[in-house]
């Protein structure tokens, strides 16, 4: 698979996701500002995009790819604490954007990791 064909597949991906919550959002059932949602949803979209880009693209991990896989998972992780922390600090009443955030995150790292599965199997 190239790698436009891979990034297209993962753009419409989370296009649907985005979609999806803002469904969710519009139903009444969630509150979130707007920004609130554009940020969750630009944070693990790029940091998703780049940790593919590290397992798949670089030809030196081709036989290293659980390892890369755990490397980005854990700085991707460590980026999202700290996000998380500073946001939290700075307004104590997140809780619900911090839930949506972490959710959407687990989302995305499952599909991170069915991704770094069939590269394995490869």
């Amino acid at each position: 698979m190239g790698i436009i064909t891979f990034y297209l597949r993962f753009a419409i991906l989370a296009l649907i996701l985005a979609l999806l919550h803002f469904l969710v959002l519009k139903s009444g059932h969630l509150d979130l500002e707007v920004k609130q949602f554009y940020i969750i949803h630009i944070f693990n979209f790029t940091m998703s995009a780049a940790s593919y880009f590290f397992i798949l693209f670089f030809p030196k991990l081709k036989n290293k790819t659980g390892f890369s896989f755990l490397g980005t998972s854990v700085f991707k992780m460590l980026l999202t604490m700290v996000y998380l922390g500073a946001v939290i600090i700075r307004n104590p009443n997140v809780e619900n954007f911090a839930l949506q955030f972490v959710f959407i995150y687990f989302i995305y790292l499952f599909y991170d990791a069915v991704i770094a599965v069939k590269r394995l199997n490869n």
